[in-house]
């Protein structure tokens, strides 16, 4: 499985990453305590005054009840990881004997965006098309990279976000 282990060096590709990146630099270079790469979180959270934030996932249901057909970028990869098994994971982390560094704590499986969203209206028996489009077909303002896999090779394996995501539905 092609991805990043933990203690690959990081080349950001836009200012939010090079200011994580910054962060990450300074953390490590305390050398006391776990820093934690995620990636592709969807969960239950408030924000904004709502009950639940609007991830990935609340976006795609919002998009398939406005509109007649979803398009989805189907050429970025990473690892969509449920906050509560990030949560569980940290906790977990946190009361070990593990070295303080950097640590990977992701759901398994890797997947596009089109991929969640495909998993999104299976689940959810959406039946509107759903169509996957080249990243160079949504423009965004900030470069995203087309591999963000991230690999965990220090602490056990989650389950699979398919798993992660069909509990966050029901």
């Amino acid at each position: 499985q092609a991805g990043y282990k933990e203690d690959v060096a990081t080349n950001p590709l836009n200012v939010y990453g090079q200011s994580k990146a910054a962060g990450e630099k300074y953390i490590v270079g305390y050398g006391n305590g776990y820093l934690i790469r995620s990636s592709w979180l969807f969960g239950h959270a408030p924000q904004r005054g709502k009950p639940r934030g609007l991830n990935f996932i609340d976006a795609v249901i919002k998009l398939s009840q406005e509109q007649p057909e979803v398009k989805i970028v189907n050429d970025q990869f990473g690892k969509p990881t449920a906050t509560k098994d990030l949560a569980v994971a940290t906790y977990n982390l946190w009361h070990s004997n593990n070295q303080p560094g950097i640590y990977h704590i992701v759901n398994e499986g890797v997947a596009t965006w089109y991929d969640v969203a495909k998993e999104v209206f299976l689940l959810k028996n959406i039946t509107i098309p759903l169509v996957g489009i080249a990243s160079a077909d949504y423009p965004v303002k900030a470069t995203r990279p087309q591999h963000a896999v991230l690999l965990n090779t220090k602490l056990p394996h989650l389950r699979t976000w398919q798993e992660a995501l069909k509990e966050y539905l029901s």
